[in-house]
Order: structure tokens, then sequence, then C-alpha cells
């Protein structure tokens, strides 16, 4: 059974207990609109189910955030 890192909590986790989200995040820094960083996180379920809440809670804004996850599914 292969073993990955989770990038939330830093546990040692099965690869199926791994969730692999793809992120959109405008690149203000840059000062040119229309300029996006796109970037992979692989996070365990337990960090993932804990952010769906947050989400959910509105103790964390994606939209004020300006990026968007999207789950991969493999």
């Amino acid at each position: 059974m292969d073993k990955t890192v989770c990038n939330f909590c830093d546990r040692e986790v099965s690869s199926e207990e791994i969730i692999t989200l793809k992120g959109f995040k405008e690149d203000s820094f840059l000062g040119v609109k229309g300029d996006v960083q796109i970037w992979y996180s692989t996070i365990c379920t337990d960090c993932y189910l804990n952010m769906r809440e947050r989400i959910a809670k509105k103790e964390m804004n994606l939209k004020n955030d300006s990026f968007l996850l999207h789950r991969i599914v493999p």
C-alpha cells in the first residue's frame, strides 16, 4: 500500500485516504488582470472534510480569497 503525506497536517496516510485538489487563484500581485496561478495539493480525507465544514460555517471564505478548489476524481 502506497503512503502519501498530507499537505495540510503533514500526516503520512495511505493513498486511498488522499484527495487531490486543483486550485485556481487570480495573481493580483503581478498587477495584470487575467493572470491565474494553478496549483495542486494532496490532502487527507480528514483535512478535506474539515475544510468543507469550515466553508459551510463561513469560517473560510473562498470568494474573498479569490481562489477556487476543484476535487480531482481519479
